[in-house]
């Protein structure tokens, strides 16, 4: 008997370690993809958007600083964030040094505790809808353009059928929207689903994102579909995401107009 209980144990611990290097590759994933987007989709568009303009604050936010606010967002409901939040804007912080510095490097924070074990899987997942929440917020402050005498373009923004990750076309979504479009925003949607949105309405631009570039063929097949379906056979479309970043010939590829690697690109494109 002993000897089965040795080999069910080792079993066991075998599969616990399996299950736990999933799941850490998965919170690990979560983190990278809260970043990325940070960096490749906020920034950018609201320094293109604001334009540059002095720094307010040139050496960036104080580390205690992130480590309180990491430690917030950890242990204690959103509201204790946004009240941090908005004491650094007091202070003359800018939404760049809160973005890029503060809610960047707390993710980035938040991934190592996860990575050495000292944070749940739970505590990880919390905290990150925290973060997302705090980015969507602070995306929202910038006043939106809006030109009476041009009439008001409109672009439907899905990611491609497949992908989980959703934080980027939020924050494409709001940059949009800024520069006086309307949008429809279908996430998680099924190629169907995007097919009949541009069958019944009128856009000139659809947005695709794409993450992971083992779905790219799906996406050509789905341009193709919009294309033929649309009712404005002159519409453009714009793919966006990491995929493109690590292959920049992807856009073409798959039968795209546009390629928008980040938020600048994205409002060099839909600028009015």
């Amino acid at each position: 008997m002993s000897g089965l209980d040795d080999d069910h144990g080792a079993a066991s611990r075998a599969s616990y370690r399996e299950g736990s290097e999933t799941a850490r590759h998965q919170g690990s994933q979560r983190f990278s993809d809260i970043v990325q987007a940070i960096r490749t989709n906020v920034l950018p568009g609201l320094l293109a958007i604001h334009g540059a303009g002095p720094r307010i604050d040139p050496d960036r936010i104080p580390d205690e600083d992130i480590v309180a606010f990491t430690d917030l967002v950890r242990t204690s409901d959103i509201d204790a964030a946004r009240i941090f939040v908005r004491g650094l804007r007091d202070r003359g912080v800018s939404s760049r040094a809160i973005l890029l510095d503060l809610i960047t490097q707390s993710a980035r924070a938040l991934g190592v505790c996860w990575e050495n074990d000292s944070l749940s899987f739970a505590e990880v997942s919390v905290a990150a809808m925290r973060l997302e929440q705090l980015v969507i917020e602070e995306t929202s402050t910038v006043p939106r353009r809006t030109d009476p005498s041009k009439a008001t373009p409109a672009a439907l923004l899905a990611t491609v059928p497949g992908e989980q990750h959703t934080l980027g076309l939020l924050i494409i979504d709001d940059l949009f929207r800024r520069e006086g479009w309307t949008t429809a925003t279908l996430l998680k949607a099924d190629a169907s689903e995007i097919v009949d949105r541009v069958r019944s309405g009128h856009f000139s631009m659809v947005g695709l994102t794409l993450s992971r570039e083992a779905l790219a063929e799906d996406l050509a097949r789905l341009i193709a579909d919009v294309r033929r379906a649309s009712l404005n056979k002159g519409v453009l479309v714009m793919v966006g995401g990491r995929a493109f970043e690590v292959n920049p010939g992807l856009s073409s590829m798959v039968g795209a107009d546009l390629c928008a690697v980040d938020g600048a690109d994205v409002a060099r494109h839909i600028s009015l």
